[in-house]
């Protein structure tokens, strides 16, 4: 349920992977939070 809220807050598309992971498309890079990496 959490990861649908996400994916609706930011608009990202989800899909299932064949290996059973989740993946989200289309976050924009001002979406992201702050990681330190450059």
């Amino acid at each position: 349920m959490a990861v649908g809220r996400i994916a609706r807050e930011f608009n990202l598309y989800t899909k299932i992977t064949g290996s059973q992971r989740l993946a989200m498309f289309g976050a924009q890079k001002d979406d992201l939070p702050e990681t330190g990496v450059s």
